[in-house]
Formats: structure tokens, C-alpha cells, sequence
């Protein structure tokens, strides 16, 4: 590897979420985190006893936050329909600021929920959709969105839709701005592709 070595901790865990979103958790090797890192696999160890607390590492508090912020989107967005355009620009500028930590967290997610203590990710996320489904809920109560929506569906769609841009979307591209993607998704999440009426 080119350059000084790195030794820093947070730039050992880029590296590893990196390889772990590339090639998923269980093909990546300590010996490979480490040779990508520049040092020696044993000088690893002094940051990280076990592939898993590096994991650990990466994905606990990223994962932790996220009922707390929805929690406090819906205090701030008392009206249904703005608090679901809060959540979804929510969703999505975290999934493309976080591009490689939440590819990982979505590919490793069943495997997640199988592994000794992790099963913490696979409760939080159900929890975050619990948080959503009770405000489209409580909007479908209102009459504010459609009375025929499943929103078990449009959940997962629209979760779908930010973790796809995450697979996609480049941050250091210029032809599509973090901005132009978030207005356009929530665009289509409420406007459809119909022309507006005049």
C-alpha cells in the first residue's frame, strides 16, 4: 500500500467496512484488514480483539441512533405527511452519507440476526419500522394518505428506495447532487410520475 501506514483506529474500521460491504463479513479476513491497513496482522489486535468488536465498531451506534432521530422527527413534524418527507430525507441522506457501513448492514442483516450478540441490529430495525408504521398509520387514520395502502408495503418500499441509492449513488460524482436525488425520490414517493394538473 502506498504511503505511511495507517494505524489509526477509525481508519482501520474504513478499511474494514469497506471490505465487509465488498466481499461481506465472513469472507473478510483479519490478515486482509490488516495488509489493506499497511500493518502487521498482530498490530491489529491491539486495537481489536476479534473481527466481531470491529464490527461491533462500525455498526452499534449507527444502528442505536436511529429510533431516537425518527422519534424526534415525529415531535418536530406533528402532521403525518410532513413527518413521512422528514423520515424519508432522513433515510436517504444517511444511506448516501453512509453508503458502505448500510450496504453492509443490509447484506449481512440475516446473518446478523443468527449471530451471538447482534441480534440487537435486527431489533433495532424493527423497531425503526414500528416508529414508521404507526405514523402511516396515523395518517391513513386521518385521511391524509390513501384509506388502500398497505403500509407494510410502502414501508419496505421506501426503505428500499434509500437503500438502493446507497448502492448507487456516488457522493463525489457530479452528475447527480445529494440534494437532486433526495427531492426527486420524494417526488416520486408523492407525486407519482403523473404530470402535475395545471
Amino acid at each position: 500500500m502506498d504511503g505511511a501506514p495507517i494505524n489509526r483506529r477509525d481508519d482501520i474500521l474504513g478499511i474494514a467496512a469497506r471490505l465487509f460491504a465488498e466481499q461481506g463479513f465472513d469472507r473478510t479476513t483479519m490478515r486482509q484488514i490488516a495488509s489493506e491497513s499497511g500493518i502487521q496482522a498482530a498490530s491489529l489486535y491491539h486495537h481489536f480483539a476479534t473481527k466481531d468488536d470491529m464490527l461491533h465498531a462500525l455498526i452499534r451506534d449507527f444502528v442505536e441512533d436511529l429510533p431516537p432521530v425518527y422519534r424526534r422527527l415525529i415531535a418536530e413534524h406533528r402532521d403525518p405527511r410532513a413527518t413521512v418527507r422528514a423520515f424519508v430525507t432522513f433515510a436517504l441522506r444517511i444511506a448516501l452519507a453512509d453508503r458502505l457501513l448500510l450496504s453492509m448492514i443490509i447484506r449481512e442483516r440475516k446473518a446478523l440476526a443468527a449471530r451471538p450478540g447482534f441480534a440487537y441490529v435486527d431489533e433495532t430495525l424493527r423497531e425503526v419500522r414500528g416508529i414508521w408504521l404507526g405514523v402511516l398509520n396515523d395518517g391513513i387514520a386521518a385521511g391524509v394518505f390513501r384509506a388502500d395502502l398497505n403500509p407494510h408495503v410502502v414501508i419496505r418500499m421506501m426503505l428500499d428506495l434509500a437503500g438502493s441509492a446507497a448502492e448507487w449513488f456516488r457522493p463525489d460524482s457530479t452528475r447527480y447532487s445529494l440534494d437532486e436525488v433526495v427531492s426527486t425520490e420524494l417526488g416520486f414517493i408523492f407525486d407519482g410520475i403523473n404530470a402535475r394538473e395545471r
